[in-house]
């Protein structure tokens, strides 16, 4: 029962290394599969410390923001600061970053929202679930879903740390679940299919394949007239903004790009029309289709109903102090950034 480890005790030396939440989820497992349950949360859990807390400091020595070695040695790298302290590592900013300059231009209630987050993003961060305490076997997880997330505006996808926390093997399990759940609702809502067996192939999808095939399978036996329509029906048909097509086997094959060529169909058309089975990224237009449905201000709402959604459900002790559902869901950019004059 305790393959792949090598010996019992080498599992129950595993096994006391995991944390409690992720004890109490093994008990409550066949036998037969707390193994592997082990060995799936040491291959994804984080394997260092997440949270490096370094200090990246402005010119007057004000803290601007907590963040990790990477990301220090990548303004270290770009000429655009320099190592001043150690224990912490703090690294100071060559330049004055353009955000601070435009507080003078926001509302008072942008002001407060932005302070707000200032005081957020320069607390320390523990590494540790924020909903049990566990102090290892955690990884990241997105509080908003990144299948939405990456389809708003920019201002409202750049620097959500504020969304991405720590969640231990067992409760990150606990949080999917309930994520997935919420997703299928907003599948109903907004009438975007989640899964693949919600999907249904336009009618021009679905001749453009019929005709492909039919092409592949008797090539020139088919007289010309009927391979001309037949090709006019495939190329009438393009796959979809975001659509991840898997190629199909037949759409490889050099009798099949020689016949394409002879007839003048693109390849780029030809074969997704070849897949008969349709392997969409479902998930990824799911969330395009949701965020397309949403106005500036439902954006905002839409990120707070997250945050909401994982408070109620999950229950986290061990949140940030200065986390919040109602914290700033928009980053304000200055004049001069490439974002500065975006629209919703």
């Amino acid at each position: 029962p305790w393959f792949p480890f090598d010996s019992e005790a080498a599992y129950d030396a595993a096994v006391a290394e995991l944390p409690e939440s992720c004890r109490r989820k093994l008990q409550s497992m066949p036998v037969e599969k707390r193994a592997r349950y082990i060995q799936f949360a040491n291959r994804f859990s984080a394997k260092r410390k997440v949270y490096g807390n370094c200090e990246l400091i402005a010119k007057d020595g004000t803290v601007l923001a907590k963040c990790d070695q990477k990301k220090i040695q990548w303004y270290i790298q770009k000429g655009l600061g320099e190592v001043v302290g150690e224990d912490p590592v703090r690294v100071m900013l060559t330049f004055e970053p353009e955000w601070r300059e435009m507080y003078d231009q926001l509302t008072p209630e942008q002001l407060e929202a932005q302070l707000k987050s200032d005081e957020f993003f320069v607390q320390e961060k523990r590494n540790q679930c924020v909903v049990c305490g566990a102090l290892e076997k955690y990884l990241r997880f997105h509080v908003v879903p990144m299948i939405y997330r990456r389809h708003l505006p920019e201002a409202f996808k750049s620097h959500c740390s504020h969304d991405v926390v720590l969640l231990c093997v067992a409760c990150h399990e606990r949080a999917n679940a309930a994520h997935w759940k919420r997703k299928l609702q907003l599948a109903d809502r907004y009438q975007a299919p989640l899964t693949a067996a919600e999907f249904r192939p336009s009618e021009e999808e679905a001749r453009a394949k019929k005709a492909a095939m039919a092409l592949v399978r008797f090539g020139t036996a088919i007289p010309a007239e009927r391979r001309q329509r037949l090709k006019e029906d495939v190329l009438s048909w393009t796959p979809g903004p975001g659509a991840g097509w898997h190629e199909g086997p037949l759409s490889k094959k050099p009798e099949v790009l020689a016949m394409l060529a002879d007839l003048g169909i693109p390849e780029s058309v030809m074969r997704p029309a070849l897949v008969v089975t349709p392997a969409r990224d479902i998930h990824n237009e799911h969330g395009a289709a949701v965020a397309a449905r949403l106005t500036r201000e439902e954006m905002a709402q839409f990120i707070e109903g997250w945050r909401e959604h994982f408070v109620e459900v999950l229950r986290p002790a061990f949140l940030p102090p200065l986390w919040g559902t109602g914290n700033k869901t928009e980053r304000f950019f200055g004049p001069h950034s490439r974002y500065g004059n975006e629209e919703g």
